[in-house]
């Protein structure tokens, strides 16, 4: 009954995003900039380091208080879930990797995290598992740690989801580098052997494992559109309990 429930409201908000399209197009071309005034409802005002670093969060977007006048400002808006979800459908899903099948097992593997705790993949059957394969010198995989912690955060109470970070470097660069980057993941250190083992060489690569060990995402290199399937197709999974 969830699976149906879950496949009618992707159904219904589908002809939501067309709408919305059509409602934004008259503004792609105005953009606000480090001079633009910018307030929420209540009219207060909000300096540029604050609302640029709110539309990053993507939590917010700004739409100009009058198309014809951009001297009249921009309004700060905050999203709720539902609209949030129909933005986000419009990023096509991202290519699938070249390592992995849509509803195949994969093979387990043993090692340790950065703190020393033994982890086997096939302990996790029963739980959404969640995997980023990654390494330091690696630009898109640093780009998108802040996105994947956000991730993270948003199921950070929800045990039934492990999130595991296959990283190529050692332990001690791995804590040395996020002292300045935290990533929330739980940390495989020289998971080289790991990549290996499923044919991986292009970085990053992630993968989302349902409770029976299946493949249900899978893509590699960086893409606006990751962080954003990763939710949806973690969403869906929860949706089938």
């Amino acid at each position: 009954m969830k699976r149906i429930f879950f496949v009618i409201i992707l159904f219904s908000l589908t002809h939501f995003v067309a709408h919305s399209q059509n409602t934004s197009a008259n503004h792609r071309s105005i953009k606000a900039n480090q001079n633009s005034i910018v307030k929420d409802a209540k009219g207060n005002i909000y300096g540029y380091d604050v609302w640029s670093s709110l539309i990053k969060s993507r939590d917010y977007i700004l739409l100009p208080i009058d198309s014809t006048d951009i001297e009249k400002g921009f309004l700060l808006i905050r999203l709720s879930e539902q609209e949030k979800l129909i933005r986000d459908m419009k990023y096509p899903k991202p290519i699938q990797s070249k390592y992995f099948k849509d509803g195949e097992k994969i093979s387990s593997f043993k090692t340790t995290d950065i703190n020393g705790n033994k982890v086997v993949l096939k302990d996790f059957l029963g739980k959404i598992v969640v995997l980023n394969f990654w390494f330091i010198n690696c630009p898109p995989c640093r780009a998108e740690i802040p996105m994947l912690n956000g991730i993270r955060n948003q199921y950070k109470d929800n045990d039934n989801i492990v999130f595991l970070a296959v990283c190529l470097d050692d332990k001690f660069r791995i804590n040395d580098f996020m002292k300045n980057l935290p990533f929330d993941y739980t940390q495989l250190d020289s998971g080289g052997f790991i990549a290996s083992k499923y044919g991986i060489h292009l970085f990053p690569t992630h993968v989302i494992l349902d409770k029976d060990g299946k493949v249900r995402f899978h893509t590699s290199g960086g893409s606006i559109g990751t962080s954003i399937w990763l939710k949806l197709t973690i969403d869906e999974l929860l949706s089938k309990n």
